[in-house]
């Protein structure tokens, strides 16, 4: 394989990189030009727009809107906190406009002949939260839901902090270690099929799941980036893993150089190198722990390595008991995504039988939340 690589294989990627170092150099300086223009003139403006995210707080919704005409780009809108909006709906607003932001203005529910992809996803959520939330109570909703789909709309503020001070934020998202457990049990489940017809499985599965989670770029990067080199060593291609990943990387840069300054992308390319670099020989040299948490605990070691540098480095703080935490919770989380999808896929059907399943969820997330609310300062 590195003969085959060789000297070339490394100069064409060297020169790529190159190249989209200098267009992201180029976009940056854009980027500042048009960030150094005044502010628009605010003005009154009609916009036709489904929802793409619903935040409420302080008696107010906090909506973020998607022009169908694509006239805008994102648009952020404060109203009142009745009546509560729902995602994917189409929305007519009308009111002053700074060129950001709608600010109580008049709304109307419309309609629409035609709408993206993306409104048919988000009313797929939607529907998610609302039959999920027939048989979960707060604050395990808002779990379920970042665990299993890596939606964050039903999360509770509080929970957010906790599981963050906790060093445990990864799990409500879709992060890296989130489609690897996807992964995990779609290949299981397709073992029967040819590996390049179970790869083709796997990568619909781990696209609808980024689909749920609402294609934002965090989730993009870990659905491409971990989702790509974990299926790579899925299939028994654990050499091409690193390449896979870099590969991965630019593919991102492509599509937007400027990503490079972002600090989750930082932490995700550094998570999932740390992983390639270092989780098989931690396993190895952890041989004496049980090996009901030696895989978990190689991983957050492999991860942290090079991922707690960068988070001193941005935020100046980080959780000293963070590898013990993520070592007692990660379990769980291939059960309560498992049990969390079973919950939700068959309160469509029969709801009693998706409250059994759902109590085992709530055990599990009760366990995390005391770990958590233990051990975090």
């Amino acid at each position: 394989m590195t003969a085959k690589w060789g000297i070339a294989g490394t100069a064409r990627v060297g020169l790529i990189v190159l190249l989209f170092f200098i267009i992201g150099v180029a976009r940056s300086y854009v980027n500042t030009f048009f960030t150094a223009l005044p502010e628009p003139v605010t003005t009154t403006k009609v916009l036709v727009g489904y929802v793409k995210e619903v935040k409420v707080a302080g008696g107010k919704q906090f909506l973020t809107l998607t022009s169908l005409h694509a006239r805008y780009n994102d648009v952020n809108l404060i109203t009142s906190s009745y009546p509560r909006y729902k995602l994917g709906q189409v929305l007519e607003v009308r009111g002053d406009f700074n060129g950001k932001r709608f600010v109580f203005p008049d709304i109307r529910v419309g309609c629409a002949k035609k709408v993206p992809l993306n409104v048919w996803i988000l009313r797929v959520r939607q529907s998610i939260i609302d039959k999920a939330a027939h048989v979960l109570p707060q604050p395990y909703l808002g779990i379920v839901m970042g665990v299993v789909f890596g939606i964050k709309d039903a999360l509770l503020e509080s929970t957010n902090d906790l599981f963050r001070d906790a060093g445990i934020i990864h799990m409500l998202v879709a992060s890296g270690y989130n489609i690897s457990v996807l992964i995990a049990f779609v290949s299981s489940a397709t073992s029967f099929l040819t590996r390049r017809l179970r790869m083709l499985v796997i990568l619909a599965f781990v696209f609808f799941y980024a689909a749920l989670s609402g294609f934002e770029p965090p989730i993009i990067r870990a659905s491409i980036m971990g989702g790509a080199t974990l299926l790579a060593m899925s299939v028994g291609r654990q050499k091409l893993s690193f390449i896979w990943l870099i590969y991965s990387a630019i593919l991102m840069l492509l599509v937007s150089p400027t990503i490079l300054s972002s600090v989750s992308f930082q932490l995700s390319f550094a998570a999932t190198l740390a992983i390639i670099l270092f989780n098989t020989r931690l396993e190895k040299l952890l041989v004496l722990i049980p090996s009901v948490i030696r895989t978990d605990l190689a991983t957050t070691i492999s991860a942290q390595l090079l991922t707690t540098p960068i988070i001193w480095w941005y935020f100046g703080r980080i959780q000293p008991l963070s590898i013990l935490i993520n070592s007692l919770v990660l379990w769980s989380v291939p059960i309560v995504m498992l049990f969390g999808a079973l919950c939700v896929g068959i309160s469509y059907v029969y709801m009693p039988i998706a409250k059994l399943f759902a109590l085992v969820a709530v055990m599990l997330i009760d366990y995390v939340l005391a770990i958590a609310r233990g051990l975090s300062f």
